[in-house]
């Protein structure tokens, strides 16, 4: 259900009656009673996200696009996590007065202002983590009072952890549904033989397979709380993993650092303050049952127990069959910080390799941050520096990745691949990424020079050929791509402005064919796009006729060669072409042909 101030505001805007502010159409939160059922809540929640999606579909068809998320009045904003479809942002801004104020963004409301924190809870709110769906937050709150108080916010109403949750506790991810709360509490322990610390384990399991154990998780002297993984349900269960055991030992510490969409797999870091630079992921499952990953030791280059080798795990697919994060050897050279890298169950750990597009620096470290929902792309950044083996003058980039192109910085992605306008950005790091890969949100530095959250769609708005993104695919294109035939992601970046039109990491003649076929000028008759109708595109024609091209040497348009295109070319011959006007973007028909093009140059290849 909408207010009229909701229904009024969108309704000015749509009409054009005036500039409206995005507080006079904030999607109020609904305060249902108390004892209503979560499924009524679930319905109203996702009823109201649903909405503001729908209007947003409108209004921002799927197109290419980098815009900040604003900073308005505040110092600086943050973008901490994104729905599965990318339409929904969750983050935060941090005041003059450095205090922190969760937003969230959607392409209808822009950003809008929320206070989540819990009621009676002063302090600042950090929203880390958005379900699937767009509708639940969870995050926590920081304050004088307490170390950290976790925190779930929805649509449908402000909604508040358990008093077993609240106290030094913090949410770090959320199932597809929001249904499901994984993060890290803070506390203390005492086991047989030690004096009492402030705080109790809930059950025995916590005390390890070895009862007269006395390497607690602190020193009777030391205050550092110690942490520990937790799994919560909106049913008030809550469950801990336990000490977690490998085939490298006990670890005493552990924190659930993200989780599948369906709830029911936890992904855990175990590390161990006895024993510097150990640390190994874990996989969590609803029975109970934890897997050990083992970790990444880069001196073999394969999934190995080595003690001083240090893996942690940041993300894990939707689907729950890759998990990415960093690898290191803590007694190793101190130039060299870690390795991005990535799991998954047939091949253990694997490194995600060098960046592509930065041969005048050091890469002094990389860290593998989030992956899309099925693990074929992921995102993470590096650090680098013009000083081998040390961080002097690091800077931080964000990288993406996927198996065909390996590792390319994102900013040349987002302009090569997709030809998006950065002018004046500096790109820190990024944060999040949607289910489908289409997605990436993160943080960087505006034309201002102000740290600014920001959004990026990877989708062209220029048609599929147009390589340099003016509007038309001429034969500039093709000569572009002509002088990179042969460009391969093995020896450097290769991007689409390079002529990989299938995004394979390869410039080749496929891709030179699918251009010819996408090239306006065939319809001419000059089938080679040097420009001119000459004697060159008849051998073109010859060497094509009878076939289904999808567009080469097909003037015409019907796909096949044949000798209605050698008539185009007779009634154009010698013909200079002047400019070509731009082309649309194209509709679906236009783009099936073009993959259809695709396909069957790769099969004649």
């Amino acid at each position: 259900m909408r207010t009229r101030t909701a229904l009024a505001g969108i309704a000015a805007w749509l009409l054009g009656l005036g500039t409206v502010s995005h507080a006079a159409y904030t999607v109020p939160a609904v305060n249902l009673p108390a004892q209503t059922p979560d499924i009524v809540r679930d319905r109203v929640a996702r009823s109201l996200a649903s909405t503001r999606d729908q209007v947003g579909r409108v209004l921002h068809p799927f197109r290419g696009e980098f815009h900040g998320l604003g900073i308005g009045a505040s110092r600086y904003s943050f973008a901490a996590d994104l729905s599965g479809d990318g339409r929904v942002v969750v983050g935060y801004d941090v005041t003059t007065s450095l205090e922190s104020r969760p937003f969230v963004w959607s392409p209808a409301t822009g950003k809008t202002a929320y206070n989540m924190q819990p009621s009676g809870v002063l302090g600042n709110a950090f929203p880390t983590s958005i379900s699937a769906n767009g509708v639940y937050v969870g995050g926590h709150v920081t304050s004088s009072n307490y170390f950290s108080s976790g925190f779930l916010w929805s649509l449908a109403s402000n909604q508040r952890l358990p008093t077993t949750l609240d106290r030094s506790r913090e949410v770090n991810a959320l199932s597809g549904d929001g249904k499901i709360a994984v993060g890290t509490q803070y506390r203390r322990y005492h086991f047989p033989g030690t004096s009492g610390l402030g705080y109790h384990s809930d059950g025995a399991s916590d005390i390890g397979p070895d009862a007269n154990y006395a390497g607690d998780l602190e020193n009777d002297d030391d205050d550092t709380p110690s942490q520990w993984a937790y799994r919560y349900t909106r049913g008030g269960v809550l469950q801990e993993p336990g000490v977690l055991t490998s085939g490298a030992g006990y670890y005493l510490n552990s924190a659930a650092v993200d989780v599948t969409r369906d709830g029911r797999t936890v992904l855990l870091n175990g590390s161990n303050p006895t024993i510097p630079g150990r640390s190994e992921p874990f996989l969590w499952a609803a029975d109970g049952t934890v897997k050990a990953l083992c970790g990444y030791d880069h001196l073999q280059g394969e999934s190995h127990y080595y003690d001083s080798f240090y893996t942690q795990a940041y993300a894990i697919s939707a689907d729950g069959t890759t998990v990415v994060g960093s690898a290191e050897n803590f007694y190793f050279d101190v130039g060299w910080q870690s390795a991005a890298v990535f799991w998954r169950e047939s091949i253990g750990w694997t490194n995600l390799g060098e960046i592509r597009t930065r041969p005048d620096q050091f890469i002094n470290s990389a860290v593998a941050t989030g992956v899309s929902g099925d693990g074929s792309v992921v995102i993470g950044e590096i650090s680098s520096s013009s000083y081998k083996g040390q961080c002097i003058d690091c800077e931080s980039t964000p990288f993406l990745w996927d198996e065909a192109r390996g590792m390319r910085e994102l900013s040349a992605v987002l302009q090569l691949d997709y030809g998006l306008d950065l002018s004046g950005w500096t790109l820190n790091e990024a944060t999040g990424i949607s289910d489908d890969g289409t997605t990436i949100i993160g943080n960087g530095r505006n034309p201002t020079g102000q740290n600014e959250a920001w959004r990026a769609v990877l989708a062209r708005t220029t048609p599929l050929g147009d390589i340099d993104f003016d509007g038309d695919v001429d034969p500039q294109d093709y000569a572009q791509l002509k002088l990179n035939l042969g460009a391969n992601s093995a020896d450097s970046a290769v991007f689409y402005a390079d002529g990989d039109l299938n995004a394979d990491g390869r410039v080749d003649q496929a891709d030179a064919d699918t251009l010819l076929s996408l090239y306006q000028g065939r319809k001419q008759g000059d089938f080679n796009a040097d420009g001119v109708v000459n004697i060159a595109d008849y051998t073109v024609w010859r060497d094509h006729l009878g076939q289904f091209t999808g567009g080469l040497a097909d003037s015409n348009g019907n796909g096949w060669v044949n000798h209605a295109d050698l008539a185009s070319w007779r009634s154009h011959f010698g013909r200079v072409l002047g400019a070509l006007l731009p082309l649309s973007i194209p509709e679906p028909a236009a783009a099936l042909l073009a993959a259809t093009s695709l396909a069957f140059v790769s099969q004649r290849r």
